[in-house]
């Protein structure tokens, strides 16, 4: 693909001059997190953040096969999400071309541990905010030692710091986010207002009693069928319902990881919460009812009203163009410590590159496709997500503008530490067994504590 040249001309307009390539037809700039937390690399005016990927290293033949390896999001993602950079990557290096491998969110820990652990770990890894690479940070490369300064400045411009910082362990940045999605409330504008309800639930009580009324049962069998809240199913692992304890004003750990952040009496609460919406009340869709992705199916056939749900949604709204829906932060509940107990789900994913690779120069080049605005805006709205930067020219319609400034400013993304897997299996396990009422929630609380704090010993 022929790309144009940026001549610079001065050192006046080096600086007056911020790299931007917008989406053709884009109206609307991100404005979910404020630009002024981009970092001191990024606000650097260099020539690399000026000229385009391609143009970023000196002309060189290369050859060969990156490999790269990421979970599923959607189906074909290499044909239908990633092609536009991997097709004019390739074009431009006809020498190196991209194995694109998507690996089961089930055994995406496994395969990478027993692949880092082999000597043949794949070039190009998904990592995500506190999740898959715990165990592989070490075999990590540094991005800030294998890009120059202006390469750096380039992949990571507009991507505020707390993103970047996110990824930063013991000083090495092990990978550059490109994508922030996360989990808020997501409602049935419709089945709200024929309840007589003009907006969501700001408060627990209020959602519990929106729910009582909000739930039915329609055909007369004497159980429910429509309910007042839903959550994505724990039988395909899509859940984070943790953001109950978020929202009673508790992290999962400590500001220091050395231990858990939920033996605190807000976090009984928080399982007392659950315990009314699934088993006191019933007001709750059942835990597997609609397994997996059958859940967006339910919510978009009336089967429940509100529910956490992540920005994916909006991929599968396109099929129901006449649906109303709307986005809202999660209701709060008792505390006050933690965004005024309205903390919810929220993580980034990024590229990280490993430490074994066969081809780095080759990776370099591809990551400097990937993070060229050109090819990531197009990549970000094939699949729906919100940008990690603040300054792509992106059009985001309400929706999806709701959704990223309620997770943007309550959202709490996980850390990186050795615990974090062991920490996020005790709470989930112990509120899935409370949810379908095997163990009363002063039981599910005190083996989620027991578990948690067990994980560090």
């Amino acid at each position: 693909m022929k790309r144009k040249l940026i001549i610079i001309t001065s050192v006046i307009m080096a600086l007056a001059i911020l790299f931007s390539l917008p989406l053709a037809g884009c109206k609307t700039t991100t404005t979910t997190t404020a630009a002024a937390e981009t970092t001191a690399a990024a606000e650097t005016t260099t020539t690399a953040a000026q000229t385009t990927a391609s143009e970023t290293t000196a002309p060189q033949k290369l050859s060969g096969t990156i490999v790269i390896w990421k979970g599923p999001h959607a189906d074909k993602e290499r044909e239908t999400k990633f092609n536009e950079v991997i097709d004019a990557f390739e074009k431009d290096n006809p020498g190196v071309k991209i194995d694109f491998v998507n690996t089961p969110w089930d055994s995406i820990v496994e395969k990478y541990t027993t692949a880092f652990a082999s000597g043949n770990p794949p070039d190009i890894f998904y990592s995500f905010t506190g999740g898959y690479v715990d165990g592989v940070i070490d075999k990590c490369l540094d991005f800030k030692e294998v890009f120059t300064p202006e390469e750096l400045a380039f992949i990571t411009k507009g991507i505020p710091e707390n993103l970047l910082a996110e990824f930063t362990v013991g000083g090495k940045l092990i990978g550059v986010p490109w994508t922030t999605i996360g989990n808020t409330l997501v409602y049935n504008e419709k089945m709200l207002a024929d309840a007589g309800f003009t907006s969501p639930p700001k408060t627990w009580d209020e959602q519990l009693e929106m729910c009582k009324k909000l739930t039915k049962d329609t055909n007369g069998d004497g159980k429910p069928d429509v309910y007042g809240y839903g959550q994505l199913s724990y039988d395909t692992a899509e859940a984070k319902p943790e953001y109950f304890l978020y929202e009673a004003g508790v992290t999962l750990f400590n500001d220091d990881m050395t231990g858990i952040g939920y033996d605190k009496d807000q976090a009984k609460a928080a399982f007392e919460y659950i315990d009314k919406l699934w088993n006191k009340e019933k007001v709750a869709v059942p835990i597997g009812l609609y397994p997996g992705t059958t859940m967006m199916d339910a919510f978009f056939d009336g089967k429940f009203a509100m529910w956490q749900c992540h920005s994916q949604i909006n991929v599968a709204w396109k099929k129901h163009p006449d649906f109303k829906m709307a986005a809202a932060p999660m209701p709060a509940g008792p505390g006050t410590n933690l965004n005024e107990g309205r903390g919810t789900y929220c993580g980034s994913g990024a590229w990280s590159i490993a430490k074994d690779t066969k081809n780095l120069e080759a990776v370099k080049k591809f990551l400097m496709y990937f993070y060229d605005p050109k090819y990531l805006t197009t990549v970000l709205n094939n699949f729906g997500f919100t940008p990690s930067r603040t300054d792509l020219n992106m059009e985001f319609d309400p929706f999806i503008k709701a959704m990223a400034d309620s997770y943007l400013k309550y959202g709490i993304t996980y850390k990186f530490g050795p615990q974090v897997n062991e920490v996020k299996e005790a709470v989930w396990d112990a509120i899935r067994s409370l949810q379908s009422g095997a163990i009363s929630p002063e039981d599910a609380y005190k083996q989620a504590v027991e578990n948690g704090k067990a994980a560090f010993k």
